[in-house]
C-alpha cells in the first residue's frame, strides 16, 4: 500500500502526465513501477474517493448527462460522441466533493492546513495572495447566511472548518483534459 501512495504522490508532485507515468517503467526498470489498474482500485478504497467517468465531447463542449446523456453527438460542434467501437470518444473523471472533503478533515494535519483561512492575519487591500485577500471575501464576513430565504443566525466563513468553493460556470474549462 506504501508503495502506491509514493507512486501516486511523485506523479501528483511531478506533474506527469498519464503517459509519462505509465512510461517510467521503459526507463527505470521494474523498481518503479507505476500502480496498475488494480492498484488503483486499491487507492480508491484506502481513501474512500473513486472517480465517477462521464462521457464528454472531444473539444470539451459538453459533458454528456442530464439533458445530454442520451445524445449520439456534441449539441454545440456535432461532434460524435462515440467512435467507431461504440466507446466514448473522450471522458471526464470527476472526484466527487463530499468523500474528498471527509477524507481531508479524516486526516489530523491536512485538517490542520485547511484551516489556514481562519488562522491567518487579515491582509485586505495589501497584496492578493489569496481568495481570502479579496474585499468580497471580507464583506462576506458581516453577512449572514440564507437558506431558502431564512436568515440564519451564523455568519460567512463563521468557523475555521468553513470551505470556500468556486464554480466556473461561463464554458471555460480550466482543466482541460488533452
Amino acid at each position: 500500500d506504501m508503495h502506491i501512495l509514493q507512486m501516486f504522490a511523485m506523479r501528483h508532485e511531478l506533474g506527469l502526465t498519464e503517459r509519462q507515468y505509465t512510461d517510467m517503467p521503459r526507463y527505470t526498470g521494474s523498481a518503479l513501477n507505476p500502480p496498475t489498474k488494480r492498484s488503483r482500485r486499491r487507492l480508491a478504497r484506502l481513501s474512500d474517493v473513486t472517480a465517477v467517468k462521464y462521457d464528454c465531447c472531444v473539444n470539451s463542449c459538453c459533458c454528456f448527462t442530464g439533458p445530454h446523456a442520451e445524445g449520439e453527438s456534441c449539441p454545440f460542434c456535432d461532434e460524435p460522441c462515440f467512435g467507431p467501437n461504440h466507446h466514448a470518444r473522450q471522458t471526464f473523471s470527476y472526484l466527487p466533493f463530499a468523500p474528498r472533503l471527509r477524507a481531508l478533515y479524516g486526516h489530523h494535519q491536512q485538517s490542520e492546513e485547511m484551516r489556514y483561512r481562519a488562522q491567518q492575519p487579515n491582509h485586505e487591500g495589501s497584496e492578493f495572495n489569496d481568495y481570502t485577500d479579496g474585499k468580497y471575501y471580507h464583506q462576506l464576513h458581516t453577512r449572514r447566511i440564507f437558506i431558502e430565504g431564512h436568515g440564519e443566525s451564523v455568519l460567512f466563513f463563521s468557523q475555521d472548518t468553513d470551505v470556500a468553493l468556486a464554480l466556473s460556470a461561463d464554458g471555460f474549462n480550466p482543466f482541460k483534459k488533452k
